[in-house]
């Protein structure tokens, strides 16, 4: 979870995850192995689906060694035939600026242990709007909330993520057209623009 301010920013974020390790003393292999002697070693094994007269071949996965071509002789008791050790890990990334949500990164080589190799981590955003910004495309957008005094003043401040930027109030105060301040959105190849709402919020 990252808000609108730390994609723009590319603010480094810590990731502690489990992750599963190649277990030392089985190196990965659980124990020791045999082929399958149902399979031989395929995984895969010829099921006969139908009847005589309209009888079909297909290829499904071994019940005896769920697909893996291979059976465990003797299990490795350091961790119960798993080939695997799970542990706690952190990562620290630099958001890439202005990244998405859903979006997604992948780190080569930081996944689970499988099968002789260690896959990759793949970190999906889930870009949350915080603190009154949000992210349209490459704009910026902000929230802004007046009360009755801030509507007689001739300007107003929003902050943004390079400093605090300051707004001279329009003529026509319109709530349904939001204030554009250009090139103050996402830099990523298109230059966007920073649009401020104008909400107004009292207590009579």
């Amino acid at each position: 979870n990252i808000s609108v301010v730390d994609s723009y920013k590319s603010s480094p974020k810590n990731i502690v995850y489990n992750r599963k390790h190649q277990c030392g003393d089985c190196s990965g292999k659980g124990g020791e192995r045999q082929t399958c002697g149902q399979c031989g070693g395929q995984g895969v094994v010829n099921q006969r689906v139908g009847t005589a007269m309209f009888m079909q071949i297909m290829t499904v996965e071994c019940p005896s060694c769920r697909g893996k071509g291979y059976t465990l002789k003797t299990t490795c008791h350091s961790c119960s035939g798993e080939g695997t050790k799970p542990s706690m890990e952190q990562v620290t990334i630099k958001v890439p600026h202005g990244i998405d949500n859903g979006q997604i990164v992948k780190i080569q080589g930081k996944g689970d242990f499988h099968e002789n190799m260690y896959g990759d981590l793949v970190i999906r955003f889930n870009l949350q709007p915080i603190d009154n910004f949000e992210k349209h495309g490459q704009d910026l957008v902000y929230n802004k909330f007046f009360n009755l005094q801030e509507l007689q003043n001739d300007s107003f401040e929003v902050p943004h993520p390079d400093g605090t930027i300051s707004i001279k109030v329009p003529q026509e105060f319109d709530t349904t057209k939001p204030l554009r301040v250009k090139s103050k959105g996402f830099k990523n190849g298109n230059q966007g623009d920073m649009y401020v709402k104008l909400n107004v919020r009292f207590t009579r």
